[in-house]
């Protein structure tokens, strides 16, 4: 494994952690309120899941694409993940 594709697995980990920790928290009480705004599982409820699950994947791809990979320009997380190279 190349330092760099170490820098993006690492990347790619910690956005899948992230993202999955906060979808385990924040769901249960998220699908109550939808489920009690649209009146149950109807094709309204369905929308605004399809809805979450796009903004989720969007979340996931500016963490790993685009924040992380900003983060690790520090020098030190720099040095951490890629060691001497």
């Amino acid at each position: 494994m190349t330092p760099y594709s170490r820098f993006r697995l690492i990347s790619n980990t910690a956005a899948a952690a992230l993202l999955a920790g906060g979808l385990c928290a924040v769901w249960p009480l998220l699908a109550g309120i939808i489920a009690a705004a649209t009146g149950g599982q109807t094709a309204a409820y369905i929308a605004f899941v399809a809805t979450a699950a796009t903004l989720s994947v969007v979340a996931f791809l500016t963490l790993s694409e685009a924040v992380f990979p900003a983060l690790f320009k520090m020098s030190f997380l720099r040095r951490t993940v890629l060691g001497r190279h």
